[in-house]
């Protein structure tokens, strides 16, 4: 049977060596560092849906700076009636400064090469303008010389104006599946439209992961030797005889 001695003395040298060893606090610290280096961070603007693999775990930062945490879903369009709305009460803020034609109304789409379109306006996405003919449309806001309509006519430069300062809302929101939301609370779907964000931050964890299973790995190493000395010959050294 062995003596409290006994165990003192079999569990004090893998203690101490732990103590001095921590490599698993080490390697995850490292991989913190790199981590940071390769975060991504996306204006919101520029995002595209294949910018980042599906299930990626994201921090979406509005433009009052509070955040949205949970893993990439895709991008989605808002649901017509949601955008509809959000589009009048933008058309009404915006008049009489600029004057905008409504959804689903007759437009003229004049290109800076002076071709001309002729189609129903949908809603708009950052860069671009959607238009509905017997299909839905894109046009390029980049090309776009004016868009002519019953009541008047806008330039383009200042469309694009418009949506880039999110003074117009755009039709793709952000899709996240387990998402926190500022204050904690939590939502199994959560879409965010993109004209109400400021960026999209990555932060990889693979650094981590990896220095910690690393740290680890060294510091098991290490009690492992340190508990076959201390049943060994190792503790009639003068540094771990307690007398027995």
């Amino acid at each position: 049977m062995l003596t409290t001695r006994r165990w003192i003395t079999l569990l004090l040298p893998p203690v101490a060596a732990l103590s001095q060893s921590a490599c698993t606090l080490i390697g995850y610290g490292v991989g913190a560092v790199t981590d940071a280096r390769n975060k991504q961070t996306f204006e919101a603007a520029a995002f595209g849906p294949a910018y980042l693999e599906l299930g990626t775990k994201i921090t979406v930062v509005l433009l009052d700076s509070s955040e949205v945490k949970g893993k990439y879903a895709g991008l989605e369009l808002e649901a017509p009636e949601e955008y509809a709305e959000r589009y009048a009460a933008a058309r009404a803020d915006l008049a009489p400064r600029f004057a905008l034609p409504g959804l689903g109304e007759p437009i003229t789409v004049i290109y800076d090469t002076g071709a001309r379109l002729e189609a129903e306006l949908a809603g708009f996405d950052f860069r671009r303008l959607i238009v509905v003919m017997d299909e839905r449309h894109t046009v390029w806001l980049a090309v776009l010389e004016e868009l002519a309509f019953a009541d008047g006519a806008i330039a383009g430069d200042e469309l694009a104006l418009l949506v880039d300062q999110g003074a117009l809302p755009v039709m793709t929101g952000i899709a996240l599946d387990d998402a926190t939301l500022a204050g904690g609370r939590r939502e199994e779907r959560a879409r965010i439209p993109l004209d109400g964000v400021r960026h999209i931050v990555h932060m990889p964890s693979s650094g981590r992961t990896k220095g910690l299973i690393t740290g680890a790995v060294v510091d098991v190493a290490v009690i492992v030797a340190a508990v076959a000395c201390a049943s060994s010959d190792c503790l009639t050294s003068p540094g771990w005889n307690l007398g027995h």
